[in-house]
């Protein structure tokens, strides 16, 4: 449990006596207990359920730490908030440069948030009150601060997809550097050096650098699935064998397309040039985008989503699985060009080429490796996916 100021241990009954008023509130301002972040529903899968909308459905993050094999209940990123009047939490900005959503059952709250990169001295960039029932959604990287109006007890995730996993992962390799260069002294003396700097990250955020690949690459299938193209026998051939090679478990089967009506649009199709084509399935790392599809991807912290060259906006759920993955293999190719001065685990240093060593995402010992060799061969097996999608499935879908 996190109060206002102080860290402190309750028993769940001795905390609802101290909101009932059973015990004595102390004064406010002073130390106002709040509960936060507790992982109810990973806790309490059967009493504690709810089912998302499709617009908050698409997350990589939370899937992909739910799918890891351990005994933690408190792997994922889904947590119930329970506070009095006046509780509150400071000036934050979410973690990992995750977006994240809250939903209140009873009470009101007040919210302030500042544009990404602002002065916190600044007057906030916009203010909103949330009553019972209500939704707030709140972008990546936008600080915030929230006060209690009332008694109230909220759902809140943190979530991530495409749409922001490039900036997660930026998060990710930063603070891993920042790690290394804290302990720089000890990387001629212990043993795992490197695995051991990456442990500490995944303490701190709950995810690790040598997670984000296969969470980039277990996202595409989940997004895939919940695609009509999930289901296209070209288009689920190719994802049925991406899946085998970097050893990913499948989404459940009741994951299945929420957007019917969309996919009635009309994809357009297109014929790839050689150069185009190339691009996409070399896995360069030189970090400089293709022309033809990463220049659409807006920068970290853009709230700008632009159109795909020959899309319209609104897009169907087959022009955006198509966004998706562009979005994933750029995230990759930045992630690599991040650790490009990692040595590849089997002895092999890495460059600024494809890595011939065929990695995998695990040793035989079920350890993820981290590499961006690994990075770099998903990038280029995402590509692979991108051409089959343009060339083949949308012309089907048109047809």
């Amino acid at each position: 449990m996190r109060t206002h100021e102080l860290p402190c241990k309750l028993e769940f009954r001795e905390y609802v006596a101290l909101i009932q008023g059973a015990r004595p509130l102390p004064a406010e301002g002073r130390f106002l207990p709040y509960l936060k972040d507790w992982h109810c529903l990973s806790e309490h899968p059967l009493e504690c359920q709810y089912e998302l909308p499709a617009a908050l459905s698409d997350d990589w993050l939370n899937s992909f730490l739910l799918q890891r094999p351990g005994p933690s209940k408190q792997a994922d990123f889904r947590f119930i908030y329970f506070g009095p009047k006046g509780s509150s939490t400071a000036l934050h900005v979410d973690v990992l440069g995750s977006f994240s959503w809250s939903t209140n059952i009873v009470g009101k709250k007040h919210w302030c948030f500042w544009l990404p990169n602002s002065s916190p001295e600044a007057a906030p960039s916009l203010e909103l009150e949330q009553g019972p029932g209500e939704t707030v959604f709140v972008p990546s990287n936008w600080p915030h601060t929230v006060v209690n109006l009332a008694p109230t007890i909220s759902v809140n995730h943190n979530w991530g997809n495409s749409f922001n996993i490039a900036g997660m992962a930026t998060v990710l390799a930063r603070d891993l550097a920042q790690v290394r260069r804290e302990l720089s002294d000890l990387a001629t003396q212990m043993e795992g050096w490197l695995t051991q700097c990456d442990a500490l990250v995944k303490t701190n955020c709950g995810v690790s650098c040598a997670d984000c690949v296969e969470l980039i690459a277990s996202g595409i299938l989940f997004s895939a699935r919940r695609c009509c193209l999930g289901q296209h026998p070209k288009f689920s051939s190719h994802l049925d064998r991406f899946a085998c090679k970097w050893s990913l478990k499948m989404p459940p089967p009741e994951i299945v397309c929420e957007c019917a009506s969309a996919c009635e649009g009309e994809p357009t199709c297109w014929t790839l040039s050689d150069t185009e084509r190339a691009f996409l399935l070399a896995g360069t790392a030189d970090g400089q985008p293709s022309s033809a599809f990463d220049s659409d991807t807006p920068a970290v912290g853009s709230t700008d989503v632009p159109p795909l060259p020959g899309f319209s906006l609104p897009l169907s759920c087959a022009q955006l699985l198509f966004h998706q993955l562009v979005r994933a293999r750029a995230a990759l190719l930045s992630f690599s060009h991040s650790l490009h001065d990692h040595t590849c685990p089997r002895s092999h240093t890495t460059t600024q080429s494809m890595c011939t060593c065929s990695p995998s995402i695990r040793d035989e010992e079920g350890v993820i490796w981290l590499s961006p060799c690994t990075a770099l061969a998903v990038a280029a097996d995402i590509g692979e996916l991108i051409v089959v999608l343009r060339e083949g499935c949308l012309c089907d879908f048109v047809e």
